[in-house]
């Protein structure tokens, strides 16, 4: 069963415990508990639900099978009290043992869903069957779902199609839906994408959106998936939909990048929470809104895209805004990437030579990352200590460049002309065979291809 089966049929089946309607006990007793039951029913989708739970909760106690299994549901979807499985799972199994319908179907979803309980397919499959047997309704429909599972060792085309095609004529809520998305698992899309156009509700827009945009059961037209994901509330889209947004604002970028229409796309991609979307957005409006390039890169941030803790402190360097891009290039000296931690390295240490007035902590910094042979850090300790002016500083200082691991053109540079501006101190310490002298010459003359004195 894919991720996308799995999410839809998890969020659904939550959906029909919570629309599944009130129906009273045939002898129920008449009087004070019948109307505050009706009274409850008509709360218990709306506010205040707290009036609801504790009506149910006091009919319970009294032992009524349909006051507990309704607690139970109050207890497994958070309605009127915190969300608690295991007291769900408890009072599913008191008012099954008494027999009633909607317990037992409460009762079985808990097994089938492991809420409250260890996964029990066969008594999932008892609870089910006999709720079925008794006439309630929603069984059918959690009998498709039980028998469509290929992972519980009961899985039977035949039975799952049997029991969705019950539940759609028993008008189950969301029983269409259910049989497309167990029609698209099954590979059987031309039929999934029939069905799916003739519903309206925004699980079915989603995964029709998905078949538009795979080309399964369908030509692939990422129009007509765009046009019916904008139709979905965006608090109901989900990380394909970001997914979708952001590879369809690229087809844009790349066939017609005047149009910017790539960027509305982008922005649909942000909105569901794409972290490479809000990354594309921060690094496009850098320059002309950095704010909005700031919220961007905190949303990737939020989202766990280190990258973006890197340029973020750089845009708030550019900006000014020193103590800022200070805490996010410490924030990017923890993540585990090399190369981002040498930048945030270079970069923590320049606020603090630069801008924070913290030179003597900037040293330690940049000794740290001597250590780790990040470039920019050896370079700076040679800097410093080439600067203290003391012969044998100078000598350490520019030996600490020659290792290839840390040798660029910008090292190099710097290397010969602390060589040129300081040769008679390196002459000096060579002649007192001073090993970090000797090593330095010895590399000048290699490269000129000629002697020094002292060898």
């Amino acid at each position: 069963m894919n991720n996308f089966y799995y999410r839809s049929v998890t969020a659904v089946c939550c959906m029909t415990l919570a629309f599944s309607c009130f129906t009273l006990k045939a002898d129920a007793p008449a009087g004070k508990m019948q109307k505050d039951l009706e009274y409850a029913k008509k709360l218990v989708t709306t506010e205040p639900q707290k009036d609801a739970f504790d009506i149910f909760a006091q009919y319970a106690k009294n032992g009524d099978p349909e006051a507990m299994a309704w607690l139970a549901r109050s207890y497994l979807n958070g309605l009127g009290t915190e969300k608690d499985y295991k007291k769900a799972f408890e009072y599913f199994k008191q008012s099954a043992q008494l027999g009633h319908p909607r317990g037992l179907n409460g009762l079985g979803i808990c097994y089938m869903w492991g809420r409250g309980c260890d996964v029990n397919y066969k008594e999932a499959l008892r609870c089910l069957s006999e709720a079925d047997k008794k006439g309630f309704y929603l069984a059918a429909v959690n009998l498709g779902l039980f028998y469509g599972n290929r992972k519980n060792g009961f899985y039977n085309l035949e039975l799952a199609e049997k029991y969705y095609k019950k539940a759609i004529a028993q008008k189950v809520p969301d029983a269409k839906y259910l049989y497309a998305l167990f029609l698209y698992d099954n590979s059987r899309y031309k039929e999934a994408v029939a069905l799916l156009q003739t519903l309206t509700d925004n699980h079915s827009k989603m995964l029709l959106a998905k078949c538009y945009s795979d080309g399964r059961g369908c030509d692939t037209d990422s129009a007509k998936a765009a046009q019916l994901l904008k139709q979905i509330p965006h608090n109901e889209w989900d990380d394909w939909c970001g997914e979708f947004f952001f590879a369809y604002g690229h087809e844009f970028y790349h066939e017609k990048p005047e149009s910017q229409t790539y960027v509305s796309y982008f922005e649909l991609a942000a909105e569901a929470g794409n972290k490479d979307a809000q990354f594309a957005l921060a690094k496009l409006k850098e320059k002309t809104s950095p704010k909005n390039a700031i919220s961007y890169y905190h949303k990737a941030i939020n989202g766990g895209d280190t990258l973006a803790m890197l340029e973020l402190a750089q845009l708030y360097e550019s900006q000014k805004e020193y103590d800022e891009a200070y805490e996010y290039y410490v924030k990017t000296s923890l993540n585990d990437n090399p190369r981002l931690k040498e930048l945030a390295f270079a970069g923590m240490s320049r606020m603090m030579r630069l801008h924070l007035n913290q030179k003597k902590q900037a040293y330690f910094v940049d000794q740290h990352g001597s250590s780790l042979h990040f470039t920019q850090s050896v370079l700076e300790v040679a800097r410093y200590l080439v600067a203290t002016k003391k012969p044998e500083n100078i000598v350490k200082g520019v030996a600490l460049l020659l290792p290839s691991h840390v040798m660029n053109e910008t090292v190099y540079n710097e290397f010969f002309n602390f060589i040129n501006n300081h040769y008679d101190v390196f002459q000096a310490q060579a002649d007192n065979d001073n090993p970090d002298a000797l090593l330095a010459l010895g590399f000048i003359g290699f490269i000129e291809g000629k002697e020094h004195p002292n060898f």
